[in-house]
């Protein structure tokens, strides 16, 4: 026979189910009909450090027998700032909406490409080896690897997800002097500044938001932006510099 009241809390449950799945549609349709997007760009007016030249001890046949190795990338007309990530600090996770793109990371001419990434926790990475000689990409922070593979020449691209969020330091433990980074979010509003230091985030609810900057050498800046509905908002950041 049925308990009936197993029955009333089978019930309530699907209740609930139903009043979350109506309630997440149309937190959605708000979202998208009133969603704005910051863009804006990061600028760098400071003196510029020297690169720093490395000897290469292995494969120099191709890899050549030094590298110069620039980490501070700031476009000479703009002033931009390549490879800077920004991201909406405290962002809402209401509706998760995980990217179909892969993150690629490639192994090409002796570096990482790109130097800098950034991805969504459950985003699928795909790392594979564009040269003609044996990597190894080694990804994970001081704590935790991510993952460890050997890429041989030719080989299948490994693909794996990212489980948490944070920031990942990439090295090849072949070539020491090759290394990138991967921002890795549990929300989807981020940006790579590109070539001349621009950046756009959208689908943005209208609020008051803290943007927060990062920069492998210039560090990290906050700011907070006051973003009204159904608009595009310009933003202007710059690192201080001597």
């Amino acid at each position: 026979m049925f308990d009936l009241d197993q029955i009333k809390r089978k019930v309530l449950k699907v209740g609930v189910y139903i009043i979350e799945i109506v309630f997440v549609s149309s937190f959605l349709l708000v979202s998208l009909s009133h969603a704005a997007s910051i863009v804006g760009s990061v600028v760098f007016r400071g003196e510029i450090p020297s690169a720093q030249e490395v000897r290469i001890k292995k494969d120099t046949e191709f890899c050549g027998e030094t590298r110069t190795i620039q980490s501070l990338h700031v476009h000479p007309k703009t002033k931009g700032v390549k490879g800077v990530v920004v991201n909406l600090v405290g962002a809402p996770r209401e509706v998760e909406q995980i990217p179909s793109i892969e993150v690629v990371l490639a192994n090409k001419d002796c570096t990482f490409v790109a130097r800098v990434n950034a991805a969504m926790v459950k985003q699928v990475l795909q790392i594979r080896n564009d040269d003609p000689l044996l990597h190894n990409t080694n990804i994970g922070t001081e704590e935790k690897t991510f993952i460890n593979v050997a890429l041989v020449e030719g080989g299948t691209p490994i693909k794996k997800r990212f489980k948490r969020p944070g920031l990942l330091r990439v090295e090849c433990h072949v070539h020491k002097f090759m290394q990138a980074y991967i921002h890795v979010f549990d929300h989807p509003y981020f940006a790579v500044t590109n070539e001349i230091g621009q950046f756009r985030i959208s689908g943005i609810l209208p609020g008051t938001h803290r943007i927060e900057v990062w920069h492998e050498y210039l560090g990290t800046l906050e700011v907070e932006v006051v973003v009204p509905s159904d608009e595009e908002v310009s933003v202007n950041l710059q690192f201080p510099g001597e």
